[in-house]
């Protein structure tokens, strides 16, 4: 338990593979947020694309730059707010090293000196940015794809659905068709390299869900729609504006990941059946619940076109339950676990829940296993 004041002043943290993002409780915007990727690897290299830290030197670096874009100058006074992984496994470490919940209390108690810390799902902070405790949360990341019931604040790990193809499996993908494109140009111009933030940016303006299934071959035909690259060539899409974000839709494929035991980033993905799926291994009450609060989250649920399809195809295969997905803005979505964090860490009532420094002290880091499921 911490005692604070009514004034906590709390920061909240939500690190992905994509960007990191930090600011304060009790506002809806972040103060802080990382550069994207750079380079030749299309993630930040603080977070894996699996949810986990990929290296605590660089979530360190992101800590000490967005304290100071915070304009925090003793972190003494903040108690910090961590969203994890919604599919974080609280019990297995490796055999002779601490978990990495514990390296992360002990780097927020020891380093920075914070008077409270809490641990929070990614997916349950989401449900609290869209009003709501219990819902069955479709992440949409940039290193994986989830579906994670969410029951009165508790995430059931053991009816959740994931498939590591996300953002930058259509990232990889898009890019390889615009390099193809490229490759096709006159050489009369030395062109300046493609960069991820390129491949971000047409993903986020050309690209869009078909609102039925999308038949690469069959629509060839379609109009261009022209985009200009930052050094001025232009290029122009006509299947890429839909076959990208169809890849959450490809049942055939999903099927024969499946059969194959072949879940892997090359394999297939059917979103409507894994929300099927994750729905369906409750009881018949609850499965009725979470089929009418379904939340979408994440960059890629941001595509145009994606709650209506999503909703629709649902609908199809759930019959007869009725079927709700819920989609906040496009910038909400974005940043879903922060959203929810602010909301959290601003509460009076959730002084009870932070660890304290005086309970760290008293019980170690592995506090964070029994305080914060």
């Amino acid at each position: 338990m911490y005692c604070g004041g009514d004034e906590l002043n709390a920061i909240v943290c939500d690190f992905g593979s994509n960007r990191a993002r930090m600011g304060f409780a009790g506002e809806d915007a972040v103060r802080y947020m990382s550069q994207t990727s750079s380079g030749d690897h299309d993630t930040n290299g603080i977070m894996a694309r699996d949810g986990h830290v990929a290296s605590m030197a660089k979530v360190e670096a992101a800590l000490d730059e967005g304290f100071g874009r915070l304009g925090i100058e003793s972190t003494s006074h903040h108690p910090l707010l961590w969203s994890e992984s919604s599919l974080h496994n609280v019990l297995l470490a490796t055999k002779g090293q601490k978990h990495e919940r514990e390296e992360l209390t002990e780097l927020f108690f020891e380093k920075y000196n914070v008077p409270a810390y809490f641990v929070s799902k990614a997916a349950v902070l989401t449900c609290f940015a869209n009003a709501r405790s219990t819902g069955l949360v479709v992440e949409m990341g940039h290193g994986m794809t989830s579906v994670v019931p969410v029951q009165e604040g508790y995430v059931q790990t053991h009816n959740a659905i994931r498939q590591p193809i996300g953002g930058a499996t259509l990232n990889a993908l898009l890019r390889s068709r615009l390099d193809e494109k490229l490759s096709k140009l006159p050489r009369e111009n030395k062109l300046a390299p493609v960069t991820w933030a390129t491949v971000h940016d047409v993903k986020e303006t050309v690209c869009r869900v078909s609102e039925t299934p999308f038949d690469e071959k069959a629509n060839s035909q379609i109009p261009q729609m022209p985009y200009e690259l930052p050094d001025g060539t232009e290029v122009s899409f006509g299947t890429e504006r839909f076959c990208i974000a169809e890849r959450y839709f490809q049942y055939d494929l999903a099927a024969a990941s499946r059969a194959n035991n072949n879940l892997d980033e090359n394999g297939g993905l059917f979103v409507p059946s894994m929300i099927c799926e994750s729905a369906a291994k409750g009881d018949a009450d609850t499965k009725k619940e979470l089929l009418q609060n379904i939340v979408i989250t994440g960059g890629s649920s941001c595509f145009e076109n994606m709650q209506p399809r999503l909703e629709r195809e649902v609908t199809t295969m759930a019959q007869p339950y009725k079927v709700k997905v819920i989609a906040a803005t496009p910038t909400e979505r974005k940043l879903g676990p922060f959203l929810g964090g602010s909301i959290l860490g601003s509460l009076g009532s959730f002084h009870e829940m932070w660890i304290s420094k005086q309970e760290y002290a008293e019980h170690g880091a592995s506090l964070v296993q029994k305080k914060c499921p």
